[in-house]
């Protein structure tokens, strides 16, 4: 059964369900503690797995706000970039027809 959980937790990590994943570490941790002991290899690498895969969900978690504002300043950018756009085209659709060229007496 832990080994049921670990593979559980493996396929939960892979899918980013980061909570039921450890949640599902958990349980193998406790399962293979109460099957093989403590000190079994088995045990022991079920624990690591945990423990690697509390440090990716801390990391994660400490660079998910920079991904979140670098998201946020592109949207920015790329809303200035657009409208931008639309004001040039705006420019041209006015000055089409026009030779950009004042006539002699200075008036348009």
């Amino acid at each position: 059964l832990a080994i049921a959980y670990h593979n559980l937790a493996v396929e939960q990590e892979h899918l980013g369900h980061w909570e039921g994943a450890l949640t599902s570490y958990a349980q193998s941790v406790s399962m293979a503690e109460s099957q093989w002991g403590a000190e079994h290899a088995k045990t022991t690498a079920i624990r690591h797995s945990f423990m690697q895969a509390q440090k990716k969900q801390q990391a994660r978690r400490s660079t998910l706000p920079s991904l979140r504002k670098q998201q946020r300043d592109n949207e920015r950018v790329t809303a200035n970039h657009a409208g931008a756009h639309k004001i040039a085209e705006s420019h041209a659709k006015e000055g089409a027809g026009r030779s950009g060229r004042v006539p002699r007496g200075g008036v348009r």
